[in-house]
């Protein structure tokens, strides 16, 4: 069986004419658009497919962004993620969290939605982070 690429396309800005074509070109997995609030989750019953960023989307991905950098959940090697990650803020209201006035979070939603897409229905049990789960290194002396 061939893994085929999971496409996570924001369609909220002209990305369904994207899909559309990736679809009709036999492209078969794309995120399944679910609400996480119901009392059961079934992606099989999904109506949409694609992501749509909106008020109740981008701060649940933004919180699980933070959190799984902030535990180490997974590598940040880009410098330009790094910077982008580092003039994040909350708004005044404290509800959305993004790029700082004149700066850019764009490589930070990225990574934010194909994530959230990929592991937002896994289970956290005694998860090791990355950092730990390195070998250990020889002390260099």
């Amino acid at each position: 069986v061939i893994q085929r690429p999971k496409f996570v396309i924001e369609c909220r800005w002209n990305g369904e004419n994207v899909q559309l074509e990736l679809l009709k070109r036999g492209w078969p997995n794309f995120h399944q658009w679910l609400r996480y609030d119901k009392k059961k989750i079934r992606p099989g019953n999904a109506t949409k497919l694609g992501w749509f960023t909106n008020a109740w989307s981008r701060p649940q991905m933004m919180d699980y962004l933070i959190k799984a950098v902030r535990d180490e959940w997974l590598e940040t090697p880009s410098p330009w993620l790094v910077d982008e990650l580092q003039v994040l803020e909350k708004d005044e209201v404290g509800t959305t969290i993004k790029a700082l006035h004149g700066e850019h979070d764009d490589r930070v939603m990225a990574l934010g939605i194909v994530f959230f897409s990929l592991h937002i229905l896994e289970v956290y049990a005694n998860v090791r982070s990355v950092a730990a789960s390195r070998p250990a290194r020889a002390a260099r002396g």
